[in-house]
């Protein structure tokens, strides 16, 4: 049983390293597959956007994707996320909720995929990509804090545990200022 628990701590301490490389590589996949995907709309692959629907004085381009069509496809996208993770069945207590960090974190990985590969309103790329960045590092710090711990390390633990708590305010106010509620209530 201590070469399972050496090989379990060994795979958690080095999955964020693992993690980084492969982020690059699904998150190239999943764009080329939602845009493959997204040419089956009836339209050409075009999103048509009501004219000043872009939040500026330009009409919006034709397959152009608005702010409030990026929002619903994010929130749909966060809904079932969020509903996978409600049934894992995670107890309501730390302990528990700190013990499911692996299972949890996978589901918030595909989130973040998932938010990744849709198109997003040029107007708002900075804001989208800092979203993205922060739910991603926030995640990152989660599973940090999973490894230190389940190696011993539970100052490093806490510290990151730290991390992700301080960025959680952060990610929730631009996902409600770019109208994504559901993700921001997660």
């Amino acid at each position: 049983m201590a070469d399972s628990e050496s090989a379990k701590s060994s795979f958690w301490t080095t999955l964020p390293g693992i993690l980084t490389g492969v982020a690059a590589v699904l998150t190239a996949g999943a764009t080329v597959v939602a845009l493959v995907l997204s040419g089956g709309n009836g339209n050409g692959g075009a999103a048509v956007s009501p004219a000043g629907g872009n939040g500026g004085g330009t009409p919006p381009v034709e397959d152009e994707v608005t702010l409030a069509e990026w929002a619903s496809a994010a929130n749909d996208i966060c809904r079932d996320g969020y509903d996978d993770v409600i049934a894992l069945g995670i107890p309501d207590d730390p302990v528990a909720r700190f013990q499911a960090i692996p299972q949890s974190s996978a589901i918030v990985t595909r989130i973040n995929q998932g938010l990744t590969a849709l198109e997003r309103p040029p107007q708002y790329e900075e804001e989208i990509a800092r979203v993205l960045e922060l739910g991603s590092r926030s995640n990152v710090a989660f599973r940090h804090a999973y490894a230190a711990s389940a190696a011993g390390d539970t100052v490093s633990g806490q510290s990151f545990l730290d991390e992700a708590s301080a960025l959680a305010p952060q990610l929730g106010q631009l996902y409600s200022e770019l109208g994504a509620n559901v993700c921001a209530e997660g």
